[in-house]
């Protein structure tokens, strides 16, 4: 499943390598299948935001975005960790980004904190970092080219994923929802 390849400099092999990120290099996610666990700077959240991603398996250009439900976690993608999409993926030629966190965000700008929690209250700044600064990392590191995205999304990130690819169509060419909450009017 999982490579024992170096970090840095890219080779032949379009998956075989760590990418640059805010912290150095991404890691191996210990799932495999080539997931790297990269770190991402969002100057709107003003944190690293963590995104796995499988790159693609010929160097393709294409993204795939999949966006968690309203329980989205801190530690791994529901798309990594429940549904395993990087398998389903594994032989295609598109890169998939799985953003980790965001729970209950609606991958939203929101106008203000989110306070579920006092003592740390979290900026959402969502949309912001998945069409203006992600884009921007994946092109550099991974040859995703910023106008040939996918997005989906599970429930709450199906919401996300349809209203992100309505607002930016030059982003996103194709979007789906599974189990999203629409308003369609």
């Amino acid at each position: 499943d999982r490579p024992s390849p170096g970090v840095g400099t890219a080779d032949a092999e379009p998956r075989g390598w760590l990418r640059p990120d805010a912290t150095g290099h991404c890691d191996w996610d210990t799932r495999g299948w080539w997931i790297q666990r990269c770190d991402v700077w969002s100057p709107s959240m003003g944190r690293n935001i963590t995104v796995q991603v499988q790159p693609a398996a010929r160097g393709g250009n294409a993204g795939y975005y999949l966006l968690d439900g309203l329980r989205a976690t801190q530690h791994t993608s529901a798309w990594v960790n429940d549904v395993n999409a990087a398998a389903t993926f594994n032989n295609s030629n598109i890169t998939l980004v799985m953003p980790i966190g965001g729970a209950g965000s609606f991958y939203a700008d929101w106008n203000g904190p989110a306070t579920y929690d006092l003592d740390n209250p979290v900026n959402y700044q969502w949309e912001s970092f998945l069409t203006n600064e992600l884009p921007a990392y994946l092109q550099q590191h991974f040859g995703v080219a910023p106008n040939n995205n996918s997005i989906a999304g599970l429930s709450m990130g199906g919401t996300a994923a349809l209203n992100l690819a309505a607002r930016y169509p030059h982003q996103f060419r194709q979007a789906l929802s599974f189990s999203g909450y629409l308003t369609t009017t």
